[in-house]
């Protein structure tokens, strides 16, 4: 009787264990361990009577993110090549360059988890420029058949139901919109081929149902059996529309200290838009201090932009009578900027020379006065600060504001 009820007990034990329900979906790019609900009783009592050390109260844990998973809206990322991954990894490599972007910009990650479910057979091939991370995932999603959805830290994909009946969908599209998508699967913009080969390339496997006509008047008519071709389509058409490159304007400011100036400056290297605003106001009423302002200048990201407050010194060639030689004196400032993050990732650098003949030979003097190279992120609206000591004692104090603006100049972010 006692072997019987032993062997009906491990059974019993068996068939629990053997009817735990499994995961629908895998989890994927993880970005951290969440706490669990609680501890076992052995836990409990080990650690609460273990001593706690210093590396015990050190170890709180990872650190919290520094911005909400609303604004992933808003996180813009550099260009990712994505060539012949599946979506999962896909994923993957968008995370890792979201996790890079946050650590160059002074941002803390957020622990996103994607669920995507098994047997998506889909491999992509493209370009995805700058543009936020949540549109990223989302075309990424459509490049796949797949629809997603955000809860929380968590990204949901599921495949995109099929309808019995006929999908249509006609859009509105830019005339550039070919070479758009042909940058996109790094292809040449000039080539011409059909939609659907561009589609092909990008890892887009139509449907043989799927029709695509484009009118004079620059409306692309989509008519497909498959509803996940044309859902891809239309997310793909919107993508392109909105890969427009984001502006950069910068507002350049110029402190020049003498020698003999007494007053104390901010141990800062960047400052928000308020604390510019009074600072520079503060600077202006003291003395030995000069302020000017350089011309506002726009640029588009990851192109460079020069603004020159220059003139020429002409001198004759030495040795050589009636032939002559030009010296370009005056401000000369080169800015490079691209979109990262909530902000600009800059390369500045700004000279100041100054240049005379001298009275005896005739000869030019050229003195390159100041010299400033600055690299690093910058907030949005926020400015940086660069500082060059001479030997007698005098400075020159160079800030340089950036801030976001769309192709009509008004700002992405604009100041409250």
């Amino acid at each position: 009787m006692i072997a019987t009820a032993l062997l009906a007990g491990a059974l019993l034990l068996m068939m629990m264990r053997t009817n735990r329900p499994e995961d629908s979906g895998r989890s994927v790019a993880s970005g951290g361990n969440r706490p669990t609900a609680g501890r076992s009783e052995s836990e409990a009592s080990t650690s609460d009577a273990a001593p706690k050390t210093k590396v015990a109260n050190r170890d709180r844990g990872p650190v919290a993110a520094t911005h909400p998973p609303q604004r992933l809206r808003e996180f813009i990322l550099p260009e990712v090549k994505i060539e012949g991954l599946g979506l999962e990894e896909a994923l993957r490599k968008l995370y890792a360059t979201y996790q890079d972007a946050c650590i160059r910009s002074g941002e803390h990650p957020l622990p996103l988890e994607f669920t995507v479910p098994p047997g998506n057979k889909h491999r992509l091939n493209l370009r995805l420029a700058e543009q936020n991370f949540n549109s990223s995932v989302h075309l990424l999603a459509a490049l796949c058949g797949m629809k997603v959805s955000r809860d929380d830290l968590e990204y949901r994909f599921e495949p995109i139901a099929e309808e019995s009946k006929l999908a249509q969908q006609a859009m509105r599209v830019s005339p550039d919109l070919s070479a758009r998508l042909l940058a996109m699967a790094g292809l040449d913009p000039e080539t011409r081929m059909p939609f659907t080969e561009i589609a092909a390339a990008l890892g887009l496997e139509l449907d043989a149902s799927t029709r695509l006509s484009l009118t004079a008047s620059g409306v692309l008519n989509m008519e497909s059996a498959s509803f996940s071709d044309v859902s891809a389509l239309t997310a793909l058409v919107k993508s392109a529309d909105e890969q427009r490159p984001l502006q950069h304007k910068f507002t350049s400011h110029l402190l020049e200290l003498s020698p003999d100036y007494q007053g104390t400056l901010p141990d800062l290297s960047v400052m928000a838009a308020s604390e510019r605003l009074l600072f520079l106001r503060n600077m202006a009423q003291k003395i030995g201090v000069t302020v000017s302002t350089f011309p506002t200048c726009t640029a588009k990201s990851g192109q460079d932009t020069t603004v020159e407050v220059t003139r020429e010194l002409i001198a004759e060639k030495e040795g050589i009578v009636g032939e002559f030689e030009s010296h370009q004196t005056g401000h000369i400032l080169k800015i490079r900027s691209d979109s990262l993050g909530f902000g600009h990732d800059l390369s500045v650098h700004y000279t100041d020379t100054t240049g005379a003949l001298d009275p005896v030979t005739l000869r030019p003097i050229i003195n390159r006065r100041t010299d400033i190279s600055d690299t690093g992120f910058s907030g949005d609206n926020n400015t940086r600060i660069s500082v060059q000591t001479r030997p007698d004692g005098s400075k020159t104090l160079f800030l340089l504001t950036s801030e976001m603006i769309d192709a009509t100049g008004r700002p992405i972010r604009p100041l409250d």
